[in-house]
């Protein structure tokens, strides 16, 4: 029997792999990695790539060739096996039986026959000689005429430079580059084309409502749909006519509130109207006509504003239109201690909780505050969920307070069983001026086949513009009576430009500036104050404090302020009749921007914004304005223009220094104040304990106290 044979081993003598009664053994992976370049090259020619790697040269496919039959080729196993016999390579420590009988020695690499006389390879090696040979020839020939020998060598061949293969493989791969380079901005093109953003039918075609507030109104005696008690009170509160959004809006909303309503359930709405045209009326008509039939009073409407004033104004608007009816509105804001609102939205009689309300009024925060803590606030009644200034509410904390609340809505309507009626569906209607500013805000509401009304701006010579263009470009459009202005001054005399443009300034009897922060809104009323001192001028600020802020908006609506300095809190939909001017003091975003503008010119009443805008902030500010500011004018103010009040300036400034110290100087002497209250009330605990103690003592009880989880635990004996 022969012998097995071991070739490629790692050590030139066999005993550093051989033990007792085993032969010697290789790892086959040097071996496959060479004959998978062979089969690899191969296909490549094949495919007619081969002409870049002639560099290789013959001799290096011989050795590759030669290798795989010779003993000097590394790490291969070579076994003896029988002809028809397949051996794959043989693991270390493997025992192989050396009695074996064997008739002829092959070699097989991971299944491959490589013995050194097999026919097979022979034929395949002279083919790929021959195949080589000619490739040879036809390369030699294309650059046999720019091919000159350097010398001539012993045999009196020519020697020829490799470096004009080289130049022709270097053009080769150029040209395959700029073919590369040629096809990429087809490819480019082709997945721009396949990733083009399609947006939903609702959102690319939605209804158009007219701009123009006086001539798409509609007189309030030819409106049909609304009933009589609801008009009196409209025209009580000095309404003739109706907005283009209030006559698309309403009739919708009472159209889905028909006999069929519990069967189908209604379309949701989302209207985008600019600021002042009339959108807390075109659902607070139709909601209180729908619900004014109702037996037992239960919460069926709920609204949700972003800020404690609009929750105020919107409360106040329902409690009009439902004089006359049995519904009862409620608010959840904050301003009260909870108990006092719990008492107002529900009642407990004989084990049972009932609702006192029709209709809730609240902000997301209270509103998730009742539902932990309120017991028998139920929400499974609910037929109309409306989210007003809509954009800003879904932004804020990513809207995940949405799922929360809908949420509720839907386990409340679960512990409902016992329904022997059935319940109308749900239907959502949304509300904002920059409602289109970023549709997928509103992919954290569940909207059920919405459609969008919206105010689509065309400029002139573009009546054929897509309706989807106010929608997909988010661009906000403003009320047509809308003036704006701005003018370009310096930082450090914005203060004292603010003010000679309130002083010379005719018709400006009614203004309101915004800042970007709480810190410049209480610094610039101070100082605008300090200027005005002996002009009769009242200037006051917005206060954070939730008590002052009643109080400063009713005595600025009754026209006993002048000038009204607030931060963003304001710039959403507070309702103040009469304001003449809007002041931008802060640049700030397009969304933003518009809300600012929209406290003024509302209603149809003619309006003016004026921003003042340094160098830096100009580029950004162009940004907020419609069309890239070409509806806008600019003033322009002059150094001589506010050199009388230099003086003026400079008194207001150490005024405003002083105040600001003697703020800081009572702030310091109130935290000194409070951490001492707290040291004696820390200390009047501590003796009404020992005294306890004491007399627990003296009773002859005994207390002891078991640290677990903190937790304790008082026995008595």
């Amino acid at each position: 029997m022969a012998p097995m044979v071991m070739l490629g081993s790692r050590d030139a003598t066999p005993r550093r792999y051989w033990g007792e009664g085993q032969g010697p053994t290789a790892s086959p992976s040097q071996a496959s990695l060479l004959l998978a370049r062979i089969n690899s090259r191969a296909r490549e020619r094949k495919a007619g790539m081969g002409q870049r790697r002639l560099s290789v040269g013959l001799g290096e496919e011989q050795e590759l060739g030669e290798g795989l039959s010779t003993p000097k080729h590394t790490n291969m196993v070579v076994q003896s096996v029988t002809p028809r016999e397949q051996i794959e390579a043989t693991p270390k420590d493997h025992p192989v039986d050396a009695a074996t009988p064997v008739t002829k020695a092959e070699l097989r690499v991971n299944g491959v026959r490589t013995e050194e006389t097999s026919p097979d390879i022979e034929a395949m090696k002279k083919k790929k000689r021959k195949k080589k040979d000619s490739e040879g020839e036809e390369s030699k020939g294309v650059l046999e005429t720019s091919e000159i020998p350097e010398s001539v060598g012993e045999d009196g061949t020519p020697i020829i430079k490799k470096k004009k293969k080289r130049k022709k493989d270097r053009e080769e791969l150029q040209m395959d580059d700029e073919e590369s380079q040629s096809a990429i901005p087809e490819t480019e093109m082709a997945e721009a084309e396949l990733v083009q953003r399609t947006l939903p039918h609702w959102l690319a075609k939605p209804t158009l409502i007219s701009r123009d507030l006086v001539a798409g109104s509609t007189p309030l005696d030819s409106f049909c749909g609304l009933d009589a008690c609801l008009v009196e009170e409209l025209k009580f509160q000095k309404v003739q006519q109706l907005f283009p959004v209030q006559k698309v809006v309403i009739p919708e909303i009472l159209a889905s509130a028909g006999p069929l309503s519990c069967r189908y359930r209604p379309r949701d709405l989302c209207v985008a109207a600019p600021t002042g045209s009339g959108k807390t009326l075109a659902y607070v008509l139709p909601l209180v006509q729908t619900l004014k039939s109702r037996t037992v009073p239960r919460i069926r409407v709920l609204v949700l504003l972003p800020v404690q004033e609009l929750v105020n104004q919107v409360y106040n608007v329902f409690c009009t239109y439902c004089k006359g009816t049995p519904l009862h509105v409620g608010k959840a804001v904050g301003l009260t201690a909870m108990s006092k609102e719990q008492a107002n939205l529900v009642e407990n009689h004989l084990g049972c909780y009932h609702s006192l309300v029709d209709i809730l009024v609240a902000t997301p925060g209270r509103l998730a505050d009742h539902l932990r803590m309120t017991q028998g606030l139920d929400l499974s009644a609910l037929r109309y969920l409306v989210l007003d200034e809509a954009d800003r509410m879904l932004a804020a904390e990513g809207g995940d307070w949405m799922h929360h609340i809908e949420r509720a809505i839907v386990d409340h309507r679960a512990r409902q069983e016992n329904q022997l009626l059935l319940q109308p569906p749900l239907q959502r209607l949304l509300f904002s001026a920059t409602l289109s500013s970023d549709p997928e805000h509103l992919q954290h509401v569940a909207l059920h086949h919405p459609k969008l009304y919206t105010v689509a701006a065309s400029a002139a010579g573009e009546a054929d513009r897509d309706k989807s263009t106010a929608v997909v470009t988010g661009q906000f459009v403003r009320p047509a009576e809308l003036r704006e202005e701005f003018v370009v001054v310096e930082e450090e005399v914005k203060p004292l430009a603010l003010h000679h443009l309130l002083v010379s300034g005719k018709g400006r009897h009614r203004v309101l500036v915004f800042t970007n922060s709480i810190k410049a809104t209480h610094n610039l009323a101070l100082l605008l104050a300090a200027l005005s001192e002996g002009s009769g001028r009242v200037v006051a600020e917005f206060s954070s404090k939730s008590r002052k802020r009643h109080q400063v908006l009713s005595q600025f609506r009754e026209g006993k302020i002048h000038v009204l300095v607030s931060s963003d809190a304001m710039a959403r939909g507070v309702d103040i009749p009469d304001i003449d001017h809007v002041v931008c003091y802060d640049v700030t975003v397009a969304s933003t921007y518009v809300h600012r503008i929209g406290r003024t010119a509302r209603a149809g009443r003619p309006g003016t914004a004026l921003s003042l805008v340094t160098k830096p902030m100009l580029r950004e500010f162009r940004r907020a304005l419609s069309d890239e500011g070409k509806g806008a004018s600019q003033l322009t103010l002059s150094h001589e223009e506010l050199e009388p009040y230099e003086q003026q300036y400079i008194d207001a400034l150490a005024t405003l220094k002083k105040m600001l110290e003697e703020e800081e100087r009572e702030k310091h002497q109130k935290q000194i104040h409070i951490g001492k209250r707290k040291q004696l009330n820390r200390r009047q605990r501590v003796r009404k304990q020992k005294k306890q103690k004491l007399a627990d003592k003296r009773r002859g009880m005994r207390k002891f106290t078991v640290n677990a989880n903190n937790l304790r635990h008082h026995n008595e004996y």
